[in-house]
This record gives structure tokens, sequence and C-alpha cells, in this order.
């Protein structure tokens, strides 16, 4: 794929779209919804599909999934766990402060009393009519020693949560899992502008989670330190404490906001999520295995966001992908005239796999494998490489049915090691469950091709 080629099919791209929409839309009724639709279907989704290959492009449009993933050992991963690791630490001292009776009674006394309104209406033909009214007054300091208490456990057993890739998923990852799924209102696309309409939801759903549960402490930190004058030297050790740990939590949660890089990097990273998720929900048979998510995901995401777009008619969601096209060029600046995908992947060094036809590439070197001879070593190979970008391991279930015997699986690594160099087969090593097997590295020195340029 030329560099030439595939600039003209931005410019044509970018041009078709201010063709529709020459002037911001002010309207909604204004949305020329079905020909966007065919801008998205038919010049937006095939051009990405030519960049889908691309490990630049993958990298970009993966970096979130990669780098804020469970048992990623990366410096956006550490931070999450240390920004955990802070609002637990934080409710736990406010939870210390409040188990006293002065502190606790101090503080009951200083928050008014949340005032709920309960009303009945008959609705008639004419309208609804008021036939009972109740007020009743709930006190917050039980409402708000729970939520501590609830973030000092924690509840969570994440803050990231893949599955909000393609759209929130709309839940928090709890350690006990309900017996029915109920959405939460802060990651519901529609009620959070915070979120917006497309885009890199894996980290403003990260973020949303940190800023809710941060705000809970928040409030809690104000009505503590307001009883300090009053208890005065009675105050007990947790709330001279407090002031100095919210700081120092503080601290974390914008180290966790810097974590994402400078503006420009995460801009041209936000807008290749953004053009993969179109491409995922608009192309007609879109290849998304690189992505490394479940099917289900895939699908209820696609079918999501073709949905906000046809029926909320938010403008935001196809100026956001007119302006990622121009960050797509940005992404290919410096690409050297007609480089293939294939060639910048085996440019990059690391190993590269290419399944039509088989061939794999190590340090920027091909291996002189005859793989139509080895199927079996081949298929768990593909297999290692696949798993080993999202840093999981390849289980017996993965390449052999259920009767498998128990040496079915360290033959044929037996096997797959007698044809790699050892400098490759070194980064396999066994998983966690007996007879597994995973390939350590890193997730951009591992690039599966499927149909090469």
């Amino acid at each position: 794929m030329s560099k030439e080629i595939t600039v003209d099919r931005i410019e044509l791209a970018e041009r078709r779209y201010r063709q529709i929409v020459p002037e911001p839309v002010q309207n909604w009724a204004e949305m020329p919804v079905r020909e966007l639709g065919i801008w998205l279907k038919d010049y937006v989704a095939p051009l990405v599909g030519e960049y889908t290959a691309r490990p630049r492009f993958r990298d970009a449009a993966c970096w979130s999934l990669h780098e804020f993933r469970a048992g990623a050992n990366t410096p956006a991963r550490r931070q999450v766990d240390a920004t955990a690791a802070a609002l637990t630490r934080h409710a736990r001292l406010l939870r210390a402060a409040l188990r006293s009776r002065r502190v606790a009674t101090a503080v009951g006394e200083s928050l008014l009393p949340l005032r709920f309104v309960d009303q009945e209406l008959v609705v008639t033909g004419s309208g609804a009519r008021p036939i009972s009214r109740t007020v009743r007054e709930v006190d917050q300091l039980p409402v708000m020693i729970a939520q501590i208490e609830a973030i000092a456990r924690p509840f969570w057993r994440d803050l990231v949560d893949p599955a909000d890739y393609l759209e929130p998923r709309g839940a928090w990852l709890l350690r006990e899992e309900p017996s029915e799924h109920v959405t939460a209102g802060e990651f519901v696309v529609s009620l959070n502008p915070e979120l917006h309409a497309i885009g890199d939801f894996i980290s403003r759903c990260l973020f949303r989670r940190v800023e809710v549960l941060a705000e809970i402490l928040e409030r809690a930190d104000r009505a503590v330190l307001a009883c300090v004058p009053a208890l005065g030297r009675a105050a007990p050790k947790p709330v001279a404490e407090v002031a100095g740990d919210r700081d120092h939590l503080q601290e974390t949660i914008r180290q966790l906001h810097t974590i994402c890089g400078p503006e420009d990097e995460t801009a041209v990273r936000g807008s290749c999520v953004i053009l993969a998720q179109v491409y995922a929900a608009f192309h007609p048979a879109p290849d998304v295995g690189w992505l490394g998510l479940p099917e289900n995901v895939i699908e209820v995401g696609r079918h999501t966001l073709r949905h906000r777009f046809t029926n909320t008619r938010n403008p935001e969601l196809t100026e956001s992908v007119a302006a990622a096209l121009g960050d797509l060029r940005r992404l290919y600046a410096n690409e050297p005239p007609g480089q293939s995908a294939l060639e910048e992947a085996v440019a990059r060094g690391g190993l590269v796999l290419t399944t039509s036809p088989r061939a794999v590439y190590w340090e920027k070197q091909r291996l002189a494998i005859n793989w139509a001879n080895n199927d079996r070593p081949w298929e768990m190979l593909v297999a290692l490489a696949r798993k080993g970008r999202l840093g999981a391991a390849v289980e017996e279930r993965d390449l052999f049915p259920d009767d498998a015997s128990p040496s079915a699986m360290p033959t044929l690594f037996g096997r797959l090691k007698r044809l790699l160099p050892a400098e490759l087969w070194k980064h396999i090593i066994p998983g966690i469950k007996l007879r597994s097997y995973c390939l350590k590295l890193e997730s951009a020195q591992i690039v599966v091709i499927e149909k090469p340029a």
C-alpha cells in the first residue's frame, strides 16, 4: 500500500464529508443521517481496513487495552494499581477516623439531612394530577460511612474494563458479581458528557471510576476536617493524617492522568481508537481479531455505535471521525513511500507472522522453516502470538479436544521448540496453569498479519 494512494483516499474521505456537512450542524433534525451512514460505510471503514494490519496503527488503537490491562508490566498499569491502593488507603483512614464517637458525632451534626419527595400521581387524558406528597429526610452520616466502607474493602476487583473498548459496558467490575447485570449511571454515554459519543472509552471509564470514588472521599474529607477545630487536641490521630493523605491521593490521581503522555500523542491514539471503532461498526466484514476482545463484546459495541449514530444524531460522532482522519495522516507522516504493512512490521524487529502465506520473521529475518509440513507447531505459534499480545497463555483447550493425553501439549511444544531459533523460543515460558505456555514479549513486538498487502 503506497503512501500516495493512501493519502489520496484520506483526502477523498475528508472532501466527501465536507460535501455532506459543509457547515457545522446546529439542529439535530438537520443531520443528513443517510448520507453520513454511507460515508462511514463506503469511505471511512474500507480506508481504515487498509491500516488494521499495520503495527503503528494497532499500537495506537490498542494502547489503553495493552497498557492498562490487569497484569501488564507497564508504567500505566502500575499507576492504575497505585491509584487503587491510594483510594483504598484513604478510605481506611477515614473509616478509622469515623469510628471515633466524638468524630462521628461532630460530623453527623455538621451534615444536613438529605430530603426526598415521594409523590403519587393520577394520569388522565388531561394530564397528571398529584394526589399525595410525602417529604422524608435521610441522615447523611450512615450513607457516608457505608460508602467509605465499600471503598475501604474495596468493592471493585479492577478499575479497568477491556470490554469498554467499543462502548462502555455500563458497570463496575465488582468483587462479588451480582445475580443480574445492573447498569451504572456513571457509565451511560447519554448521561455523562465526560465519556463523549465515541473514542477511548477504556481510559475515560477508568478516569470516571476514579473520579466518582475520589468525589465520595472528598466529601468525607471536608466533613471530617471541618470538625477539627471543635475537637481540638481531643481529635484522634487518624483525623490529623487525613489532610496529608488527601494531598497524596490527589497527586496520585494527577499522575494517572499524566501517564497517558503528551496531549498530541494522546489525541492521535484517541483518533486511531475512533477509526477502529468505526471500522468494527460499519465495515460489512471487519477483521478485528487483533483487538483480542470476545465476540459478544464486539457485537454489542457494533450495534450500540450504529444505534447511537442513527438514533441520537449526535454531530460529535461524525465530526470526531472526520478529525481522526487528519490524525491518521499525522501518524504516518514520516512513512517511507510504498512501504507495506508487512515491511513496516518487519522493519521494527520482534516477531511477525503472516497467516497467508505462512511465514515467520524474527528480528527482521525470515525463518527458513517449511510450515506446510508443520501444521500443529504452526497453530501453536499463531496461538502464542495472538494471546501473547494480550499477556495471556495458550492452554490445552485452545489446541486440543477435551480427551487429549497429558503429554500432547508438552510434545507439541517440544516440536515447536526444535523449529525455532534459541533467541526466540527462550521467550516462551510455562504459564500459571498446568501444561500452558506464554510468549513473553511486549505487545508491540508481536504482530500477526492475516492478509499481507
